[in-house]
C-alpha cells in the first residue's frame, strides 16, 4: 500500500482539508485515490496492478498541495510523510 498522510508543518495536526483538496486534484488528472484514516487526512494510492513505480502518482499529488497553496487554500501546503506497509 502507498500513502501519504497531511498535516499542518507548524503543528503538526491532521489536514484534511488540504488531503481532499489534493484527492481532487489527483482524481481529476486521472490518479485514483481515496482519503482514508481517523481524521481523513491520509490518502491512500490506488495504482492499476500493472503499475510498478508511484513516482507519477506521487507526484501528481505533490502538485495539487502545492495549487491549492498558491491559490490561497490556507496556510501551509503540508508536510508529506511516507507510511510504510
Amino acid at each position: 500500500m502507498v500513502a501519504v498522510e497531511f498535516v499542518v508543518a507548524d503543528t503538526g495536526e491532521p489536514d484534511a482539508a488540504l488531503a481532499a483538496s489534493v484527492a481532487k486534484a489527483c482524481i481529476a488528472e486521472g490518479v485514483i485515490v481515496v482519503t482514508c484514516g481517523t481524521y481523513g487526512n491520509v490518502i491512500r494510492f490506488l495504482p492499476p496492478l500493472t503499475t510498478i513505480r508511484m513516482t507519477p502518482q506521487l507526484r501528481t499529488a505533490q502538485a495539487g498541495s502545492r495549487s491549492r497553496t498558491r491559490d490561497g487554500g490556507g496556510g501551509d501546503a503540508g508536510v508529506f510523510r511516507r507510511g510504510r506497509d
